[in-house]
């Protein structure tokens, strides 16, 4: 361009614009603006300076396009050139030209570079000569580029076939087969067929492939000419093609990637090589680094590793990750570290591979504290440079770390884990991240759920838009731990991912996070939106119920039974507003539950089967609970299951019997409780009991059993306390009895006192203090306090309230001795 400007009237010869455009093709500046320059300069020749385009012009421009991968704009050209010679586009009939070679080269070669082999068999199929092996090798290379290991192959085979007979080679996606002359591979080719064989895990046949170049079955062309090729054999292996260390290097990486990794033959490669005079490279040794690390030999590694240095060649970053991972596997904390240390001396970087074997190891080691692990992995942490804390390649240690303080509850120090980061977090560390929100001992729950909504374009997240369902697990559990569950409820709302609308390896929502959402719900007073939870856990996320699903919404239906007993609960109306869902009642529920857990093979365990007990008899159902009750019995005693019934399900039953008016079988599983070994009654059973025996006019029962309770100290009525002036006294404790048990005290008391055989007023010295309680609970005036006047009444006695404590009763001894006196109520 500067020529034209000074020299604006000057002819330019065919010549000048070929230089120009060799001088594109050694460009080394943008891609786009080399290619387009030569173009520019093609048009150029024929339109301003009426130039006609020769097939070496043609050919110029499109060694230009080689590694430009612009394969419309070479179909472009050599359709253009083509049209230009006069050739037919799909015949052989055109005459020769000298340039063809160069030009269906450089196309090829632009194919080969994007890996577009029906595009480089029809330049094939176009040609007007017989391909060489220049424009075969381009050929393989688009196969390798595609990922068309068996074309390779086929194509390779095609090639070497011994006679004359041509084979067709079917092409997906072209319509006519493709024929190949019968030509011997260089190296180059036969490189690109090992090195495909690797990659797509044909170990097998790459190794017989190098098997046969050892044996000299191939022939280079370049060394020998056409007769001494026909007549060279095996046994005569001269002028056949030796192999170099690439081929050695393909060769040891087929056995390091077998299934079975061969680390025998490695060593004879190496011998070979040796003997071949072929200089090792640090591909070589690193391939046979990792080929005894997998089989596990560490002290082979560390042999390679002094190999290596003896033949001065320097190590790289596969090699030392290489003997890194060994020692890791060999379970050796300590000198893992210490290489560890000598690698980031020497500047050399960790992979992510590597990164998660040395964690590993430090994670699995039993004989360090969790304190410990820390100390270490921050030891790792500190020595990693600014590009291996970047979470692709260190995410491991940074997950581990926070993992391990969120263990302990130490959120803080967790987030002063992510904070040295470099970039964004990815899938592992969110996690790590959210889980310590979750087990934090304060309610942060605000925080994890700000983080997790800015989480969708994390590495490793389901897609774009998406959450990773782990890390939603976590931030559930953070809401359901502060009872947030309607926050909670939102989430799952917004970032539930169905299971089969999950990608095959993404991890879905935790089994743990949806029974914490239940049981909050639960707790928060929400049982329906408890069991639809359960009913979406199968249906719509795919997650299948354990028993701890079921036992979580067993006890939001329990205590919504209990709710609905209560004409007001917390500052709420529950007797209208919480209606059962479908007409049942919640007790109703409970029991279609525990029998759907049964269905579907699961095993309730005593907390479920104290949850159906309790919410029968909050329901006042006692046959229903009797019967769950025996179930467990029976289950027990016929040793399919170990349940060990607990003192919940007693209790629970034997109230149950109290609403129902069942007296005798409340006194019956009260017998049944002290016969059994395990556990005794305590004073929420002599409560149920007492209440079901009074209540239904059986005084001498209810008087009997509470006087075997103090036997058996079941009961402990008495408490030390302090009267007004400080001193020590025993006072008469009721606070915590039934209106039946409150009554049965009393009058064990005052009879003892009033025994006939006791002439000294049953050892009277100071006045009887009585604890009712305030009666905070109690609907108008405090119901203990009414029923202590009331049996006192009985004996004559008037009881004052105490001035100074209105939860306590005071009878005056002097009361006391004038009843003990008259003796008037026998």
């Amino acid at each position: 361009r500067q020529l034209e400007r000074r020299y604006p009237n000057v002819p330019w010869d065919r010549e000048v614009f070929h230089t120009a455009i060799y001088a594109c093709r050694r460009g080394k500046e943008d891609p786009d603006k080399v290619w387009q320059s030569a173009l520019y300069l093609m048009q150029q020749m024929q339109r301003k300076h009426r130039i006609k385009l020769t097939s070496k012009t043609y050919a110029a421009v499109l060694e230009v396009f080689t590694g430009t991968g612009k394969i419309p704009i070479v179909r472009s050209i050599v359709r253009q050139w083509r049209s230009s010679r006069g050739a037919s586009r799909t015949g052989r009939e055109g005459s020769k030209d000298e340039y063809e070679d160069r030009i269906y080269a450089a196309a090829l070669n632009a194919c080969a570079k994007v890996g577009d082999y029906c595009q480089a068999t029809e330049f094939l199929q176009e040609m007007s000569t017989e391909p060489n092996l220049r424009h075969c090798t381009a050929l393989l290379r688009a196969f390798a580029t595609a990922g068309r290991d068996q074309l390779v192959s086929l194509a390779l085979d095609s090639m070497t076939r011994k006679n004359e007979t041509p084979i067709l080679l079917e092409v997906p996606g072209c319509q006519d087969p493709l024929y190949l002359p019968r030509i011997d591979p260089d190296l180059v080719a036969l490189n690109i067929v090992i090195s495909t064989a690797v990659k797509a895990g044909r170990y097998d046949d790459a190794r017989h492939l190098f098997d046969r170049i050892k044996r000299g079955d191939f022939v280079d062309p370049t060394s020998c000419n056409d007769i001494t090729a026909k007549l060279l054999s095996p046994d005569h292996r001269f002028g056949s093609i030796p192999p170099n260390n690439v081929t050695y290097a393909h060769a040891i990486q087929v056995c390091q990637r077998s299934d079975q990794p061969d680390l025998n033959r490695v060593n004879l490669l190496l011998e070979l090589a040796k003997d071949d005079r072929v200089e090792p490279t640090n591909f070589m040794f690193g391939s046979a680094i990792w080929t005894a690390q997998r089989c596990g030999n560490l002290d082979r590694c560390l042999e390679l590793y002094e190999e290596m240095e003896m033949a001065g060649c320097p190590p790289n970053d596969v090699t030392m990750n290489g003997i890194l991972s060994a020692l890791c596997d060999s379970g050796d904390r300590a000198r893992a570290l210490a290489m560890f240390d000598h690698i980031k001396s020497q500047r050399f970087q960790i992979t992510a591979v590597t990164f998660k074997r040395l964690v590993a190891l430090i994670e699995s080691d039993k004989n360090s504290s969790t304190g410990e692990k820390k100390e270490y992995l921050m030891h790792i942490l500190n020595r990693m440079d600014e590009n291996e804390r970047q979470a692709k390649i260190g995410s491991s240690v940074f997950s581990t770390l926070m993992y391990l303080h969120g263990s302990t509850g130490d959120l803080d120090e967790a987030l002063n884990i992510s904070n040295r980061i470099v970039g964004y977090m990815d899938a592992p560390c969110l996690r790590a991240l959210l889980y310590s929100y979750a087990t934090c001992p304060e309610n942060r729950w605000f925080e994890a759920v700000e983080l997790l909504h800015t989480s969708d374009i994390i590495e490793g997240s389901p897609g774009p838009g998406l959450i990773d369902q782990i890390a939603l697990s976590h931030v559930l559990l953070a809401c359901s731990k502060a009872d947030k569950f309607d926050e909670g409820l939102s989430l799952l709302q917004l970032y539930g991912i169905p299971t089969n609308k999950l990608p095959a390896s993404a991890p879905s929502l935790s089994v743990v996070a949806m029974n914490a959402l239940i049981a909050s719900s639960g707790r928060c007073g929400c049982p329906d939106i408890s069991l639809a939870l359960l009913n979406e856990m199968h249906s719509r996320f795919g997650i299948r119920p354990d028993s701890r699903s079921y036992r979580s919404a067993v006890v939001a239906c329990n205590q919504a039974q209990h709710r609905r007993n209560c004409r007001f609960c917390d500052g709420r109306d529950y007797s209208d507003d919480e209606a059962a869902v479908s007409g049942l009642e919640w007790w109703e529920i409970c029991l279609a539950l525990l029998l759907r857990m049964k269905e579907e093979g699961l095993t309730p365990d005593v907390q479920t089967y104290s949850s159906v007990i309790s919410a029968c008899e909050a329901a006042g159902q006692w046959q229903r609970a009797l019967s769950v009750l025996q179930t467990i019995i029976d289950e027990d005693k016929s040793g399919e299951k170990s349940l060990s019934l607990n003192l919940y399900c007693w209790n629970a039953a034997i109230s149950a019997c109290e609403k129902g008016g069942a007296w005798v079988e409340a006194l019956d599983l009260y017998e049944r409780m002290l016969e059994a070994e395990s556990f005794m009654p305590n004073i929420v059973t002599m409560n149920s009991l007492l209440e079901s025996l009074d209540n239904n006019g059986q005084r001498e029962h209810a008087q009997s059993k509470y006087d075997e309770g103090l036997k058996l100290g079941i009961i402990s009525p008495w408490k030390w306390t302090k009267n007004i002036d400080g001193e020590p006294i025993q006072a008469l404790d009721l606070h915590r009895f039934s209106a039946a048990m409150t009554r049965a005290a009393i009058r064990n008391i005052l009879d003892g006192w009033l025994d006939e055989t006791n002439s000294m007023g049953g050892g009277l010295t100071a006045d009887l203090v009585i604890i009712t309680g305030k009666g905070l609970n109690s609907v108008s005036t405090p119901v203990l306090q009414e029923i202590t006047r009331e049996v006192l009444l009985e004996y004559g006695i008037e009881p004052q309230l105490d001035k100074t404590n209105s939860g306590r009763m005071i009878v005056g001894i002097g009361d006391l001795l004038e009843c003990f006196g008259k003796k008037s109520w026998r």
